[in-house]
């Protein structure tokens, strides 16, 4: 009867919102009452509050402060529906809003969620620190519901450092919060993050004294509390071996998940937990199942799983195939986190230095005007100017940057596969000398209080035979195997060899960037230069077009050195105002006549440009 009131009530907010949202036309004074409406229904209607202020158009021409309370309303709403926030940024709108403001409770939820967004960032160190200084704001505002989510949260970014016993401290604060708050369902919660935590520490007594807790507060259990504390117990008695209770709750959790979109996790836990008690044909069934969802690092654990049974299978090519694919999916996923990350943060700098000036301009806009449209055109042609300066330099050490991070990409492919088949040269060693123990052990019965082999019966020596020639064929077989194996990792170090002398010749390169921006700013000349200079341009630029200067010294023997150094300047974007001053020249005459006779030396037709036989080579044409 509960459920069915609620229901109805949430019908009737759902018909309410789609009244105001076609009838609303969003004047100042409606869209603060609608803000407060907002507020008031967020806890019990979070979709339908979500919906309703996805509906405002132009939010940017709200007042200040209504547009802060909307930009924090619209990141609470966001997180109660489950959404992703790693890519929003306008919560930081709020927060430089109510920062200002004796609003210490906007201010902490501000705070609050800004952590949030950094937390699903994986921002963890920076997210800690926003906690930090969110919770002083929800003390003083006795915010105690926020307070439990805040420290229910910092006991996962515990959870994620290892941090076990703080972690455990912070779930007690959060039920402890929450208790204050009267929010008996989030205590329940807070006592599953806190077996959560139990269980990592491989307390499993106390992880089972958790759950059993959390599910004591209620007659009848909210389907997502039952799920996820069935999914923690199994969890715990697959940890403790007990494989068919472990498989009656995951199956259990499956058809409950009310989610479709997190039903995968439960089809690895499973494939998981049948692969450990050897059940081949299923795993291979709920696993398979994950290999086709869009999920990188699911594929990667089901990669694995496949991979640990065809070890067990004596498989060892195909848990090769599946080890390589489980690390490359990894090793993709890993990546894209960390250029998501340094994306996000590069796009948070730019959106939170430009959120901050709006802020200041629209505050004192009245005074500022002119003074700042004067200094963003002198800032824009400021910059214009020095990207110009230095575009070129970026540009080519930036390829060695790329060249670097290839060969870094390359070598931790390479050291993953020689650690791969160290592993499975490892298992099968011990597999092959286990089976031969076992082999050995039945010849010992056969023959034991047997010195005449003729006592022994017909049948005792055919298998007496068979066991020995088993033991020859698994030694040529453990011979053959590891010969193979050695040979890859051989070539498999040498190519590791190789990558990081070549990434040690790239890094010396990289550093060439501060004598060539010396060299541009007329800080060094081309006189004053010493020999190691003049190798590090000369390797930059055969580093960058393919050995070219070592090329046409071979091709044109008649070339100088000062025809050398010329090129090698010309082909790094050097301009001709740059040059005169390196060369020390007395004008554009004498830079122009040390042109005619490279192009002399080249043997370049009259009608071919030096411009163009250069721009052939920067495009990697043959010279």
């Amino acid at each position: 009867m509960k459920h069915l009131n609620l229901t109805i009530q949430s019908l009737l907010f759902t018909i309410l919102l789609s009244g105001v949202v076609t009838s609303c036309q969003f004047t100042p004074k409606s869209m603060d009452s609608l803000l407060d409406r907002v507020e008031g229904c967020m806890e019990a209607h979070p979709d339908s509050a979500l919906q309703l202020l996805e509906s405002v158009t132009e939010p940017e021409k709200m007042s200040e402060e209504s547009l802060a309370r909307y930009y924090l309303l619209l990141t609470q709403a966001r997180d109660k529906n489950y959404q992703d926030l790693s890519s929003d940024s306008s919560i930081i709108y709020s927060v430089n809003y109510f920062k200002d403001y004796d609003d210490p409770s906007r201010y902490g939820k501000s705070m609050y969620y800004y952590g949030r967004v950094m937390q699903m960032c994986d921002e963890d160190i920076r997210a800690m620190k926003i906690y930090l200084e969110a919770q002083n704001a929800l003390k003083e505002a006795g915010e105690y519901k926020m307070l439990g989510l805040l420290h229910g949260n910092i006991a996962i970014l515990n959870q994620n450092q290892s941090l076990y016993t703080e972690a455990i401290h912070c779930s007690q604060e959060a039920i402890r919060y929450y208790y204050e708050a009267k929010d008996t369902l989030n205590v329940a919660y807070a006592y599953q993050t806190m077996g959560n935590t139990f269980f990592l520490m491989q307390q499993m007594d106390s992880v089972k004294k958790c759950v059993d807790r959390s599910l004591s507060f209620f007659d009848t259990n909210p389907v997502r509390l039952t799920v996820s504390a069935d999914k923690l117990l199994g969890l715990v008695y697959s940890y403790q071996k007990q494989y068919e209770e472990a498989e009656r709750l995951f199956l259990k959790v499956l058809a409950k998940e009310p989610n479709d979109s997190k039903k995968i996790r439960h089809y690895l836990s499973l494939g998981h937990l049948y692969q450990m008690m050897g059940r081949k044909q299923e795993a291979e069934k709920y696993l398979d199942v994950c290999l086709k969802d869009d999920d990188l690092l699911v594929r990667s654990e089901a990669y694995s799983c496949l991979s640990d049974m065809a070890v067990s299978d004596s498989d060892i090519k195909q848990a090769f195939y599946f080890k390589q694919m489980a690390d490359s999916l990894f090793y993709i996923v890993e990546n894209d986190r960390k250029r998501d990350a340094i994306a996000h943060l590069q796009t948070e700098n730019v959106k939170e230095r430009f959120l901050r000036k709006s802020l200041q301009i629209e505050m004192d806009k009245r005074k500022m005007h002119s003074f700042v449209f004067v200094v963003s055109v002198l800032f824009v042609a400021g910059l214009y100017l020095l990207y110009n300066k230095y575009a070129s330099t970026k540009l080519q050490v930036n390829k060695l940057y790329r060249r670097l991070e290839e060969n870094m990409n390359r070598n931790s492919i390479y050291r993953d596969q020689v650690e791969a088949y160290s592993r499975l040269l490892s298992e099968h060693t011990q597999q092959t000398e286990l089976r031969i123990k076992e082999l050995k052990d039945k010849i010992s019965v056969l023959t034991e209080g047997k010195e005449n082999t003729r006592q022994m019966q017909e049948k005792d020596k055919s298998k007496l035979i068979q066991y020995q020639k088993e033991i020859e064929l698994l030694k040529q077989q453990q011979l053959v195997e590891k010969t193979r194996m050695e040979a890859e990792i051989g070539t498999l170090t040498q190519k590791i060899t190789e990558l990081e002398n070549t990434s040690h010749e790239l890094i010396d390169l990289m550093d060439v960037e501060k004598l060539i921006t010396m060299l541009k700013e007329g800080k060094i000349i081309a006189e004053n230069m010493i020999p190691e200079e003049w190798d590090r341009i000369y390797n930059l630029v055969n580093c960058l077009y393919d050995n070219v200067l070592s090329k046409l010294k071979n091709k044109y023997p008649h070339l100088t050195s000062h025809d050398i150094n010329l090129l090698s300047f010309l082909l790094l974007d050097f301009s001709n105002k740059e040059l005169i001053i390196i060369f020390d020249s007395i004008g554009s005459n004498t830079l122009s006549h040390a042109k005619l006779r490279l192009k002399e030396r080249l043997e370049l037709e009259k009608d071919v440009k030096l411009d163009d036989f250069l721009r052939k080579i920067k495009k990697n044409k043959s010279v």
